[in-house]
Order: structure tokens, then sequence, then C-alpha cells
């Protein structure tokens, strides 16, 4: 064999070899959106790959487009800096109405309008800092070996191996999602389970969170017995209210040990410093609309060492505590670690009204130099409910790809132009249900989730009411990720959640990705002629 070829091919492999040992980039260029489908836009994503934040002030993004990070400003010094380990995207129109269009929570930093465009033929794109020295650099193209449904299809180029030089069509693939993931990581299936996100009926829609705020009374006063009433008017001095500036909600107290989630979020007057200092006042409003006959109440809580509750000025349960208990009075019990208690009261047809209602509690503690004291409390209603309309699938997104989708297992045809969707326990008749939605036994229907005025935030929230405005069906509230894919039950109506690279509106839950692994070409007849 002829040595001068063996010696050539032998260089052609170590050095394609070697382009692929080059060490990354510390700042990429992690996805291209060159071609969009009609009315989409163009976007280039800038992913942080350490822990270390980047000065990105007059850095400079460049090739068919061009675009200058804003420089340093006193007023928002955070803003010329890339945090460890973020993405930001930079794009074709103002911030708005890319947000809009893609549906992108506002963690995700989005910067534009850029001048020019990305070339649809392929061009090279370069990302430099304000010295003009090139950070990342990468030629995408339409062509040879780079991905086809990037080039009109709608679909992104995607950085799938960032351990290495990214100017290498080798390390680029097409994002699985339609309009790629912007601000996101590329889903690592095409369906990944997901925990059950439905609120637990029996056990009661939350109307107070362990991180709601309260109003608190920390100042060792002896409040009394008014103020557990609902028309109780602050006349005692010592409240923070529930919406003053260093009031940022439960849990409440102060310890040096570690806590359940959320953890200590305001701190209050440390007792083991300020002698007798037994009790801690708090009060909540919440409203409350519909029948209240079958309704029950449950308080679970975190608490350090004793608490007990009261609606409307009723007493309704405590722990280690009771309703006549006074200002000096010491729990009944000796708390190491604060941690969950779950029902520790469950209390059938309690004193709740339609309207403003108001919980009040006041914790205790063991001696009048306790050095901690802790409590939150997350507050549940439940009624009985029938079998009914469920939510099957969400995309949570402000345009128009977004949806919420229904299915009937019961064996009548329902109307659902009466009913009504919300994101707040506290606010059941939100929206009623838009346009003339009717529908059938085992059959799926839905809804526009920007038509459904709910919110697109890091917990995603629905409530499906009945026309009485009072009896929710289903409810779920998670914290999914708002990067394209759906979060639906396979099969409909199933207990069984799942995210979706392809989101079914109207349709089996059932990923192209899912089908494709189960199908396969097995044999090919073909004639000359």
């Amino acid at each position: 064999m002829n040595k001068p070829f063996l010696l050539l091919t032998s260089l052609c492999l170590f050095f394609n070899s070697l382009s692929l040992l080059t060490k990354a980039e510390q700042v990429v260029i992690s996805e291209i959106m060159y071609h969009p489908k009609d009315g989409g836009h163009e976007f280039v994503e800038i992913e942080n790959l350490t822990s270390t934040p980047f000065d990105i002030a007059l850095w400079r993004l460049s090739g068919g487009v061009d675009f200058e990070f804003p420089d340093f400003s006193t007023a928002s010094p955070r803003n010329t800096f890339l945090k460890a380990f973020e993405k930001i995207v930079i794009c074709d129109t103002d911030p708005g109405t890319f947000r809009a269009a893609y549906g992108l929570p506002s963690a995700v930093r989005v910067f534009g309008p850029w001048e020019g465009n990305l070339n649809n033929g392929g061009e090279r794109v370069n990302l430099k800092d304000k010295n003009g020295i090139n950070r990342c650099t990468v030629r995408y193209d339409n062509q040879g070996n780079w991905p086809v449904a990037a080039d009109g299809g709608g679909h992104s180029l995607v950085l799938f191996d960032n351990n290495r030089a990214i100017d290498d069509y080798r390390l680029w693939k097409a994002s699985s999602t339609i309009n790629g993931t912007p601000g996101s990581s590329e889903p690592a299936a095409a369906e990944e389970p997901f925990a059950n996100p439905e609120v637990d009926l029996s056990v009661g829609i939350p109307y107070i969170e362990y991180t709601d705020a309260w109003d608190f009374n920390d100042q060792n006063v002896n409040l009394g017995t008014s103020w557990k009433n609902s028309n109780y008017n602050y006349s005692h001095p010592g409240w923070t209210r529930a919406n003053a500036a260093n009031n940022r909600g439960g849990l409440y107290g102060f310890e040096t040990s570690a806590l359940p989630a959320p953890g200590l979020r305001t701190p209050l007057l440390d007792s083991s410093t300020n002698a007798n200092h037994i009790s801690y006042y708090f009060r909540k409003e919440f409203n409350f609309s519909g029948s209240t006959s079958g309704v029950r109440l449950t308080v679970d809580l975190i608490n350090d060492d004793g608490c007990g509750f009261w609606l409307n000025g009723q007493w309704i349960g405590g722990v280690a505590t009771s309703s006549n208990a006074g200002h000096t009075t010491t729990a009944d019990r000796v708390v190491g670690n604060a941690e969950e208690e779950l029902g520790v009261i469950s209390i059938a047809n309690p004193p709740l009204v339609n309207g403003k209602n108001v919980i009040a509690a006041a914790g205790r503690q063991t001696n009048n130099s306790s050095s901690d004291f802790i409590f939150g409390a997350k507050v549940s209603l439940s009624a009985p409910v029938a079998p009914s309309i469920v939510i099957n699938e969400v995309l949570p997104a402000n345009n128009d790809s977004g949806f919420i989708e229904f299915y009937n297992p019961t064996d009548e045809t329902v109307d659902l132009s009466e009913w009504f969707i919300s994101d707040r326990a506290s606010n059941l008749t939100k929206k009623k249900i838009p346009g003339n939605v009717t529908i059938g036994s085992g059959e799926l229907a839905s809804i526009g989730y920007r038509e459904s005025s709910l919110s697109v935030s890091a917990t995603t929230t629905i409530y499906l009411t009945k026309p009485n405005g009072t009896t929710v069906a289903n409810a779920i509230s998670t914290q999914m990720p708002l990067d394209g894919r759906s979060l639906g039950r396979k099969p409909a109506g199933g207990g069984s959640w799942f995210l979706f690279t392809s989101p079914t509106r109207d349709l089996p839950n059932e990923s192209s990705g899912g089908l494709g692994k189960n199908l396969k070409i097995n044999e090919i007849h073909f004639s000359e002629e």
C-alpha cells in the first residue's frame, strides 16, 4: 500500500480527532434560530458555563447581525453581568414582543433588537468582549451535515455538547420542540415522567400557604381577647402588617437549626433576650365564596413550641395550648427542632362565612427565655366532590400556543360555557370559560391559555370550578418547566403525568419521539421501471 497515502490518512484522522478535543469556551453561543417559521423571530442564546459571573458591558454579537450590550450603569449595576450558569437571549425585535411570542418567564433576560438578519444560507456568528477579543464563534449552515429541520421548519440549532469548542457541526442538532427553547435547556426525552400535579381535593384547596404574609405582633404586648375577632382594629401597639417591607412571609421566628421548606423568611423578636416573652400573635384574612355546608377546614403546621387557632373569633383547635391560655401561659410541650405536622386541626363545618374571614393564631413558648420559636401554617378548605371533568393537558404561554385541555370521564355530555377557570383559590370565579365549549363523554376539549386570563409564572396553578362558583371539579398546582413542553396525562384522564416535547391539543397525548421509537422500515420493494 502507498505509504504516503497512509501517512496522509493518519494525519487527517489525527487532526479530526484533535478538533473534538479543543478546549471549550466559558461563554458560548448555545442556540441559534436563524430561519424561523413565517411570523417567527430570530434569536441567539448565550450561556455562561461557569460559576463565575461575567461583565458583558459593551460585548458585541456580530455576523449578519450586530448587537452591542449596554454599558455599565450605576442605576442598574447587575444588568451588565452574565450570572453563573445563566442563559440570555438576543433577538430581532424588542424584548416585550419576543417574550410574549415565545411565552418566556420574566426570569429569562432578553436583549434586542439587533440590526440586520441571520443569513438563511448560513454564516459565521461571533461574540466578542469590549476589547474585541473573540469569546465564542461558530459558523452554521443549511447544507452538508447541518440539520435541515432548522432551515425554515420551525426548529432551532441547539448545542448539545458544550464540553468542546463549539465551531463544529457534530456538536449541534435541531431542537426537539418547535420554536426552540430560548432561555432554557433542551428536554432530555420526548416524554418525561412528572410528579402528579393534582391538588388533593379530599385534603382541600390551600387558602393560606406557608409562604404567605400574616399580620403579626412580636412585641410582648398583652392583647387580651379582642385581637382574635374579625372586626379587630389593631388598636394595640406592636403590630407589623402583612404588606410591611420587612414582612416577607412565613416561616416566622428565630432559629439556628435547619428548618423545613420554605425556611425562616421573617425574623421575630428573640424571646431569649426579652424576659417573660411567651406569646406571639398572628392574623390573616382570606376570602371564601359559596356554600359553607359540608366544608372541612384543615391546618398543617410548622411550629416550635405550641400554637392555638381561632376562625372569626371562635376557637377551632391547637397544639400544646388551649382556648383559655393567657399571654404568659406556656406551651404544654417542648419541641427540639420544628417539623411539619399535617392535619393538626381538621374540623367539619367550621365557623366560615361568605366573604372576608379572619384566622388568628397565638404561638406559645415553653418558657420565657426559649432559644427558638417558629410559626408557619397552611390552611386548606375542602368539600365533597363527585367525579367530573378533569384538566388533561396544559401548556402555559402568553402566546397562541398556550392552552388548557379538558377530558370528560363521565357518561354525559357537559357544557363548559358556564364553568370557571382561575389561578387563585380566593377567586374561583376569576374567568368564565370563554366560548361555547361542549365536551362529550370520553372526549377532549380545550381553551387558550391567554384567553383564560391565567398568569404564566414559576408555579402553574389552575382551578376548574363548576357553574355554582364554589365547587372545584379539578385543580393542579406545580412548578413545571416553561420551556415549550406541555404537561399532561397519559392515557387521557389517567393518573400518570408526563412532560411532552410535542404538545397535543385536543388529541391523545403521545409525543412524536415516543411513536418514532416504535416504527421501523422493515422491508422495501421497488421496481426498476
